[in-house]
């Protein structure tokens, strides 16, 4: 897969740091665990900031130095994903979300492709990114929502009716797109039905946000941002292998990530 640079960065090319299997929070742990136990939980939501409550409006300036901080996510709907927050702060704060009987971490390569496997063909109903489907389908939003043109934020604020997102939503990549909610409500123009972009009860996995995963380039510490996001049209690809370019260590506007669960 090329890079934006130009270079081919192959799926081989990337690797989890295993850790101390009596480490909780290692990969090894969580091998273990789910082995022993027969499962995890993957987080429904992108995370969202410490102290938001479904329905709340966004929260702070749009910025790192607001945004990149210490704090106990949040993993539920109506809220703005947890944005501008740099990978190892978001790994720690994920880590602290649960410490006792039941342990709380980051997304790393193997949970995240367990869970596609697990989604299968439905993974493009999970979908919010700036490409969205159906052509010249009309479809409306509402909720929380920030406005960009991929370079500058326009607006943000919470819709409490539905608008149509004609300019703000499948727009061309050098137009407007909108970063939602967690597990925002989305009206066809067609039929009228109200929708998710969600499957086997998991929302905007593939899209919204792209996520902070464990997995590590080997040439550098640099950190894989896995799925789609709304200034990209990566989502349609899931895991397999479009997004693999993406990867850093600084938070930007456009990257989240969301807890796992484990015993």
């Amino acid at each position: 897969m090329k890079q934006e640079n130009g270079d081919i960065l192959e799926y081989t090319e990337w690797e989890e740091v295993e850790g101390d299997i009596s480490d909780k929070k290692s990969i090894e742990y969580f091998k273990k665990s789910v082995f022993e136990n027969g499962g995890f939980y993957m987080g429904r939501y992108e995370m969202g900031m410490p102290g938001q409550e479904s329905g709340d409006d966004p929260v702070l300036a749009l910025n790192s130095e607001s945004r990149n901080i210490n704090g106990t996510p949040v993993c539920v709907a109506n809220v703005m994903p947890w944005n501008y927050i740099d990978w190892d702060t978001a790994k720690e704060n994920l880590e602290s979300m649960y410490n006792g009987e039941v342990q709380s971490a980051m997304l790393n390569s193997y949970a995240r492709t367990t869970t596609v496997n697990w989604i299968g063909g439905g993974i493009d109903g999970n979908m919010s990114d700036t490409f969205w489907p159906g052509g010249s389908r009309d479809l409306y939003f509402k909720g929380n929502y920030i406005v960009t043109n991929y370079s500058n934020i326009i607006e943000q604020g919470n819709q409490l009716n539905y608008i149509r997102g004609e300019y703000f939503l499948g727009a061309s990549p050098n137009g407007e797109s909108v970063l939602l909610e967690t597990g925002a409500f989305i009206k066809d123009g067609e039929n009228g039905s109200e929708t998710h972009f969600v499957a086997n009860n998991i929302y905007d996995l593939v899209g919204n946000a792209g996520e902070w995963s464990t997995e590590k380039r080997k040439d550098n510490n640099s950190r894989r941002i896995s799925g789609g996001s709304f200034t990209s049209s990566y989502g349609y690809t899931t895991d397999g292998n479009a997004s693999i370019y993406r990867s850093g260590l600084t938070g930007s506007l456009s990257t989240s990530s969301r807890p796992i669960l484990y015993k």
